[in-house]
């Protein structure tokens, strides 16, 4: 259609693989976009995201058949929804060694100019308006829903689990927001359009604030340079993750002139030392040391991600005032995280580690046995086990204090494991945990 525009572009960034996929599909006069961030192993993430992108293509030729008005359009988007979940569990239950796989979902459906938006996990719509971004998804992640309970003032030991998300399309049938929620469907304006990206859009150091996305949206010509140059602004800032953006407007979005950096695409890692090192020159009230430790910590942040029944092992012991420990309680869907404030140090030398031996890597065989200590408290639900091994996370539910690796194919010989174990009381509160590097090997 002549008077809408759109735009996607995917980009495997620092990573080996693309787990991300981004789609713009018109139909009749049916216009779908979005992203899919998938996640769950070498493979597994991405074939998650491109079967979620299928079902999309799938649903927006079947809904464009019949004749839809724009009420319609949030039961056609909840659909998609569904149906993405069904299809990965059916790839799980065919493939059992992708068990782990998921993927997020942002995207809008438009009917000319009337649309819904929908998200699940923590890849964000935002809509263009009046040159200026505005988020219009809530994102399911760990650091939001803290924010949600106990303001803006985020602790660091939280922030350090900001790629944790709470909600995914994969086997546990998370339910994703589909919006608005107060009408059938909301009315674009002639300059208006829409921003949706994966969290590889949005490091940590520009995380905070849309001005510099609406500026490459207001400065730039057209979509693609847009697209491209946000991309590379990314990555040039601390993103190490896949990256993946749509853009779209309505008629034409106004256009003016703005200082924008220009960049040559695609991205060179080869520049990104001397493009940082510029950067911190320039602040120079910053002391060299925090600025190398900020580098640091954004070269080796730690990327897991979470299901709704996925308990989170956080970093121990705290120090300062992040002594307090963060308890995570399951209510209904979510995963909500809560201070617990009679939750002191005592909780940490009382009971981590569970783990028995050493904190230096062991190797185990892979047919042979796992062991922790058992709690010496009343109450206890079960025991968490979760393997990582970089974006693979295994997770294993057991009353017993002790696993064969032989009954867990998935766990793989010759990889390295971090191992978390936590206890779940009756009351769902983590009571502490512990964490340590085995190696599997043949035996």
């Amino acid at each position: 259609m002549k008077y809408q525009n759109a735009f996607c572009l995917s980009v495997k960034g620092q990573r080996k693989v693309n787990q991300d996929a981004c789609f713009v599909y018109q139909e009749g006069n049916l216009t779908f976009i979005g992203v899919a961030d998938g996640m769950g192993g070498a493979h597994g993430g991405e074939i998650a995201s491109q079967e979620v992108v299928e079902v999309c293509r799938v649903n927006i030729i079947e809904a464009a058949r019949d004749n839809h008005s724009p009420e319609d359009l949030k039961n056609i988007l909840g659909k998609v929804f569904r149906d993405a979940q069904e299809r990965l569990g059916e790839i799980v239950q065919e493939s059992p060694e992708l068990s782990g796989m998921g993927t997020t979902l942002s995207c809008v459906l438009m009917k000319d100019k009337h649309y819904v938006w929908g998200n699940i996990g923590d890849s964000r719509v935002y809509l263009i308006r009046e040159g200026k971004l505005r988020q219009i998804t809530r994102d399911h992640s760990l650091v939001e829903e803290y924010r949600q309970q106990h303001g803006k003032d985020i602790p660091s030991f939280i922030k350090q689990q900001r790629n944790v998300i709470t909600r995914v399309i994969g086997i546990n049938q998370d339910e994703a927001d589909v919006f608005p929620k107060a009408n059938d469907y909301e009315t674009l304006n002639e300059d208006e359009g829409f921003l949706i990206c994966s969290d590889g859009l949005l490091p940590e150091s520009l995380e905070q604030d849309a001005t510099w996305m609406a500026n490459y949206v207001i400065g730039t010509k057209t979509l693609k340079a847009a697209a491209q140059h946000m991309i590379c602004h990314a990555y040039h800032h601390g993103s190490t993750d896949n990256i993946s953006i749509v853009l779209y407007e309505y008629r034409s979005i106004k256009r003016k002139k703005t200082r924008i950096k220009k960049y040559r695409f695609p991205p060179d890692k080869n520049k990104i030392v001397a493009t940082r090192a510029k950067a911190s020159s320039r602040i120079n009230q910053k002391p060299a040391k925090f600025v190398l430790g900020a580098a640091i910590i954004m070269l080796i942040g730690l990327s897991l991600y979470v299901m709704k029944d996925v308990d989170i092992s956080l970093q121990w012991p705290f120090s300062g005032t992040e002594m307090e420990i963060v308890s995570l309680m399951e209510k209904g869907e979510q995963l909500i995280d809560t201070t617990g404030n009679q939750m002191k140090q005592t909780i940490i030398s009382d009971y981590c580690p569970f783990i028995k031996g050493t904190e230096n890597t062991q190797s185990y065989s892979s047919e042979g046995d796992f062991f922790w200590n058992a709690y010496d408290g009343e109450g206890v639900s079960y025991y968490r086990v979760l393997f990582l091994h970089n974006n693979d996370t295994i997770s294993i539910k057991l009353n017993e204090i002790s696993l064969s690796f032989k009954d867990y194919p998935n766990l793989i010989s010759g990889r390295d494991y971090k191992v978390s174990v936590t206890v779940v009381l009756e009351d769902k509160e983590i009571e502490g945990c512990s964490k340590k590097i085995i190696k599997l090997t043949q035996n």
